[in-house]
């Protein structure tokens, strides 16, 4: 309110109708500290509410993963209770992506991050938006822990985005698309290629073109 007073703007509440003398502005700023007040409860309250929800092992309604869809499991009164579902056609895809980084298509070795988007954007596959896979998507997606059937609710705080303290995350088992020992076998090889790490080999993760008329180096 300070700020838009300096503006020259003047607000006016319909619910809260105050004037401008000096009780009223008092009036106003107990008003908020209660609103302010109430609101930090409502939170407290929900937050709770949702680790309740998660270790029952339910769906709180964040994005739902590549590979994953919401299948509704039973009622409560008026609440629909939800879980996370392997999406077949998705989950090829999440399976495709492991396997080319792994071991390549019929014509390479294993691809990196970048070669992978291309052949997926290259043969049509698209992301649930209808988009085109980005390299950071790929990445993300290489690396999220859900598809190994492990996914925690309140891991990080949503403004800072610092990653909570253990005893406050709540883990979900949900199905997983991958084998723990092919995530972990990823995981090795995306730290060993790090550029911030390691420096990056002759060769390796090379910047394939995504034009229709790239080839093999073997067969140029």
């Amino acid at each position: 309110m300070r700020r838009l007073a300096k503006a020259g703007v003047r607000l006016i509440s319909i619910t809260q109708e105050l004037g401008d003398d000096p009780a009223q502005v008092i009036m106003r700023q107990v008003i908020a500290l209660f609103d302010a007040y109430q609101s930090k409860e409502n939170a407290k309250h929900v937050l709770r509410a949702m680790k309740e929800n998660a270790r029952q092992g339910f769906y709180n309604g964040a994005p739902v993963p590549l590979g994953y869809t919401v299948v509704e499991v039973e009622k409560r009164g008026a609440r629909i209770k939800k879980r996370l579902a392997v999406d077949s056609v998705e989950a090829e895809t999440v399976a495709l992506m492991f396997r080319l980084y792994r071991y390549g298509d019929d014509v390479s070795g294993p691809l990196g991050v970048k070669a992978i988007t291309c052949h997926l954007n290259e043969r049509g596959y698209r992301a649930r938006s209808g988009a085109r896979f980005g390299v950071a998507t790929v990445h993300g997606i290489l690396t999220n822990r859900v598809c190994v059937g492990e996914w925690v609710l309140n891991r990080r705080c949503s403004r800072t985005l610092t990653e909570k303290p253990k005893a406050e995350q709540i883990p979900i088992t949900v199905p997983a698309i991958i084998a723990l020992s092919e995530f972990e076998a990823v995981q090795a090889t995306l730290k060993a290629h790090n550029p911030r790490t390691t420096p990056a080999g002759p060769g390796r993760d090379r910047a394939r073109s995504c034009s229709p008329d790239w080839r093999p180096a073997a067969a140029l």
